[in-house]
Order: structure tokens, then sequence, then C-alpha cells
């Protein structure tokens, strides 16, 4: 991969030894959520998001479908200028570029504006937009097959050779792929998408922990969605939505596993339910995805923190197939500590933090004991 040298430019997103990015030297934790798979949102939208916590937006097809503020003459100017809304409210965007490696595939754009060919296409919008102060990081891939990581990996060595101040991401939803994914992206996600009619999340709290300690950066991917949006040829009502609680514990998680960003997924569904499938419901559900994304911007200080946090045991009370993990994090002086479990089912553990006999529980799961 490409090591930048000289002098970061304004807008730089670089990753530091604890796997945190910076942005202008400073620590920046991603509130991301999908969006851009076949509209653009608006600006109310993106009001409405940075409302509800989120601080970036990982858009899917930028190539066709970033134009923020309308049609403009030029795709050029669709781009630049929906990245001028998105720096006006605040907002950062991870830009897909996810398919610029498979030629010929849905998807894919080989035209431009004036440009023609691929991985022109690829060299001329990232040269367009890599200066924006808007600019995070890029997508690479999302969900590929094996076989096409060499590809994977050729795109990233050509997005970051035009612009190496801001990261890539890549996704998979294997976890036997991880060490090969690793190889295609500065950052990785995982994500697995577990609530769909039963309660066993934990098949993804394992994923959770491998990604956690593979010891590389790594942002996890939560489903902020119903499957009933994504599985049309079932009746929307076969599935179930996931509780604000469920998405909660699962980011928690992969915060204790030293995960540094989080990418929801996704607003195009939110807005799918909201809209057509499930209006009342899908309003409420929105009101659960923000609580969510809102608790870790209220936790950012201590995700992001590197000062040194007190050892925490965790002894099991049952045996049960529910596990409870714990971690505490320190930052400007006070100390929080994070406590989930993976269910299914009720389970109960003795979480000891030393020093520190005075925690208050948030949610009302833990009692202290004393001592």
């Amino acid at each position: 991969f490409v090591v930048p040298s000289g002098k970061p430019p304004a807008g730089a997103a670089e990753l530091d030894d604890w796997n945190r990015l910076l942005v202008d030297g400073k620590p920046y934790m991603p509130v991301a959520v999908f969006s851009g798979f076949s509209y653009p949102p608006t600006r109310k939208d993106l009001e409405r998001l940075k409302e509800a916590g989120f601080n970036t937006l990982l858009y899917y097809h930028p190539y066709k479908y970033l134009y923020i503020d309308g049609r403009k003459a030029t795709r050029k100017e669709d781009l630049l200028s929906s990245l001028d809304a998105m720096r006006d409210c605040g907002i950062k965007l991870i830009f897909g570029t996810f398919r610029q490696n498979l030629p010929g595939q849905v998807g894919v754009r080989e035209e431009f504006d004036h440009i023609r060919g691929m991985d022109n296409v690829t060299r001329y919008v990232v040269g367009l937009v890599k200066d924006h102060p808007a600019m995070l990081a890029y997508y690479l891939s999302d969900e590929n097959p094996l076989k096409e990581y060499a590809s994977v990996k050729r795109l990233r060595e050509l997005v970051s050779g035009i612009d190496p101040w801001h990261p890539t991401v890549t996704l998979t939803n294997r976890m036997d792929y991880f060490t090969a994914c690793v190889a295609t992206g500065d950052i990785l996600s995982y994500d697995y998408y577990p609530i769909n009619t039963t309660r066993d999340q934990s098949f993804q709290y394992e994923g959770i922990e491998s990604a956690g300690k593979l010891g590389i950066p790594h942002w996890f991917t939560p489903q902020a969605f119903h499957w009933g949006a994504a599985r049309r040829h079932h009746p929307f009502n076969t599935y179930r939505y996931p509780s604000e609680e469920e998405m909660r514990s699962l980011n928690l998680a992969a915060a204790i596993y030293n995960a540094k960003g989080f990418l929801f997924y996704s607003y195009a569904d939110v807005r799918l339910q909201e809209e057509k499938l499930d209006p009342a419901n899908g309003k409420m559900f929105w009101n659960s995805v923000r609580g969510a994304a809102r608790l870790l911007r209220e936790l950012e200080p201590w995700i992001m923190s590197v000062e040194k946090a007190p050892e925490t045991t965790v002894v099991q009370k049952h045996d049960s197939k529910a596990k409870v993990i714990a971690r505490a994090f320190s930052a400007n002086r006070k100390t929080a500590v994070m406590i989930v479990s993976n269910g299914p089912g009720a389970t109960e553990a003795v979480i000891t933090v030393p020093g520190y006999p005075a925690l208050k529980s948030k949610y009302g799961r833990t009692r202290n004991l004393g001592g």
C-alpha cells in the first residue's frame, strides 16, 4: 500500500498507532450510515442525519447518484456541489468506488462526462474529490468473493496512488476471509446481519471478537434495517426490526474489541420502510437507530481515548450460551465501563473494576455489589 510522504494537506485523514483515524491531526470517529443506492439524500436528510448523531455518509453509488442539490450540467458539478452540501452540514464522505475493479459488471462506471474507460474514470473522479474538505475515505469492496480480491487490491493501489491522504475501507461478511481481505484496504469492516426472526447474535459476536484480535484498524458495520426491506419475496412481517438495545449492544461489543468507527446499514432501507413498506413502525425504528448512533457519539471520548484504563474482570455465574463481556475505558480522568451480553436469553456475571466502587448503571442492567 501507499505510505504518504511530506506534509499532510488540509483535510488529510491518517491512521495512528492506536488504529484511530486522525483528521488534520485530531481523532475522528466516524459514525456513518450507508446511503446513495438509487437516489440521493436531500439537504433535509443531511440535517436529519446530523441531528441523529451521524457525522459521516458512506455513499454507495456516488458516480451515478450523488447530486444532492439536483442535476447539474456535468457529473463533475454533481459531485462537487454535493460535497459542498455535506461540508455545509458538517458531514464527511466515505466515497464508494467499490465496483471500479470489475469491468462490464452492474454498477461499474466506464463513462463519466468526457472520460472513457474504467480506470480512467476512477483516476478522474478520485482526482476531482480528493482535495475537498468533506472527503474522509474510499470504500473499495462490498462482500466480494475471494476470487475478486486481486482486482480489489489493484483498485486500492490505483486509488491510493492518486490520493494517499485518505484511507481505503474494505468490507467482508466472512470471518474466514479476514486475513485475505486485510490486503485490500487500510481499514477492515465486518458486516453480518443476524437480526431477522431469531434472537441469537452469538455468531455476530464471534466475528466482532475475531476482527478485534487482528490488531489492525477496523470499523464495525451494524444492522440498522428490517430484513423485509431486502427480502421482498417474503411478507414484510416475516421478519422483525432490530431493537435499540440489540443495535446498542452490538456496537458496544465492537467498541470493546477496539472498533474505532461504525458504518450503519442503511439509511436507504430506513427511508423505504418509513415511506412505503411500514410507515408507522418505520418512523419508530428511526428513533431506535438515532438512539444507537447518539450513544456512540456520547461515548466517543472513551472509545477514542488512549489513556490507560483499569483492568476489568468478568466472572460468569451460570453456564449458559449467553456470554458477558466488559471493558473499562478512561478519558479526561473519568471512567466508563461497557458491558454487553450476546444472548439469547438472560445471564448473570460479576464484573470487577478495581478502584471504582461507585459506578452507576446507565440502563439499569447492573447493580452495584459494593467493595
